[in-house]
């Protein structure tokens, strides 16, 4: 809540001007670097595969993640928001029903 109403056409608060970009700009690239995976391919088309961080897994399924073959510490993350992450930082301890739990609540939002 701003307490004021905000200015779309000549916007000079910040978010007057983020508004502002969400209602009168329609570029392509706002929807692709707002995917967490497209912005993959446009970044490792620009500077190279080898500075992207590595892509462990890739699903839809939270039960098919394997567990097993991923490292000690690492980090699940959904591609269709921000805040969603969960950090691992000892796979040994990790409690499966809570991430199952946790990842399928997140999904269905």
């Amino acid at each position: 809540m701003n307490r004021f109403w905000p200015n779309f056409v000549k916007p000079r608060r910040f978010s007057e001007k983020l508004w502002s970009r969400q209602l009168h700009e329609r570029s392509p690239k706002l929807t692709m670097i707002s995917d967490k995976l497209l912005v993959r391919d446009y970044a490792a088309s620009k500077v190279g595969v080898n500075y992207l961080v590595p892509l462990l897994w890739l699903g839809g399924n939270p039960e098919k993640i394997p567990f097993d073959e991923l490292p000690n510490k690492f980090v699940i993350k959904t591609n269709h928001g921000c805040g969603y992450n969960i950090i691992v930082f000892d796979n040994s301890k990790i409690s499966l029903a809570i991430v199952y739990e946790s990842l399928t609540r997140i999904i269905s939002r």
